[in-house]
């Protein structure tokens, strides 16, 4: 994949506009086998339980540095 060219570059601000992250809620099945299926696919995923250590989640950026989020809900 190649990364659009107005692309942030990773760094964050208070100023930035735009897309920041998206989550989106599935089983803990469904977050493992993404975890997985990202890892196959050579992209750096982070598998790791919730702030409050209780849902599984799995977060990772696009080419676009955008966050993807999947959550255990």
């Amino acid at each position: 994949m190649q990364r659009h060219p107005g692309a942030r570059d990773g760094r964050r601000t208070g100023s930035a506009v735009g897309l920041d992250h998206i989550a989106i809620g599935g089983s803990r099945e469904e977050v493992h086998r993404l975890a997985q299926t990202l890892r196959a696919a050579d992209v750096p995923a982070d598998l790791h339980r919730d702030r409050a250590g209780q849902n599984a989640m799995v977060t990772f950026r696009d080419p676009d540095n955008i966050q993807w989020e999947f959550f255990e809900d």
